[in-house]
């Protein structure tokens, strides 16, 4: 009986213990992306392309934030997913794109990328590659979360080949063309995560 009840007992004290652990990989509930463009949107102007918003404001100022809607994390080795709303449109020579449904994928850590549906005089093309993503100087795993918030800071954004190749065939841009690899802004990300999962 004594033994049952030892074998009881650290089974249990087990149990609780897994219980409070942290989850691995947390679900993202919520939050931000501000992403800083000023040099790209100079830069696209002077292709006599305007942007806005989706709801057709222009975008003046160097950031924009977008919410994050869904996604999740790796704490233990800072692969995750982010997933944002909004987004943006581009005009010249008479054509749009719309650029939307931004999301961070760090999953493959050794080319981490920003994708987004990308929508051309109405049409859908398609989830494209929208920038490379550096991730910050001095970033360190495990990341230690901050009462339930992680913030990472200061993502490098450059233009990818794709993106650039289908704005300068949508927009009619000829030359000078958007090349890739233009530095194309930074972003700060804050995220919400679950407590446990």
């Amino acid at each position: 009986m004594k033994t049952l009840l030892r074998t009881f007992s650290v089974a249990a004290a087990m149990a609780l213990v897994s219980v409070a652990l942290p989850a691995q990989t947390r679900t993202i509930v919520y939050g931000r992306t501000t992403i800083s463009t000023s040099y790209f949107l100079q830069y696209v102007s002077s292709f006599n392309v305007t942007v806005t918003d989706l709801g057709g404001n222009p975008v003046q100022n160097s950031a924009t934030t977008f919410p994050v809607t869904e996604g999740a994390i790796d704490l233990q080795t800072a692969a995750g997913e982010v997933t944002h709303s909004g987004g943006y449109v581009l005009r010249g020579n008479g054509n749009s794109v719309r650029i939307e449904n931004l999301v961070l994928d760090t999953t493959t850590p050794a080319m981490p990328v920003m994708t987004a549906i990308f929508v051309v005089n109405d049409k859908l093309v398609g989830r494209l590659p929208l920038y490379q993503v550096t991730l910050p100087a001095g970033i360190s795993v495990p990341l230690q979360p901050q009462a339930g918030t992680e913030q990472i800071n200061g993502f490098s954004l450059t233009l990818t080949r794709a993106a650039a190749t289908l704005l300068n065939n949508a927009l009619i841009i000829t030359e000078p063309v958007l090349q890739p690899g233009t530095a194309a802004g930074t972003a700060d990300v804050y995220t919400i995560l679950s407590v446990t999962n």
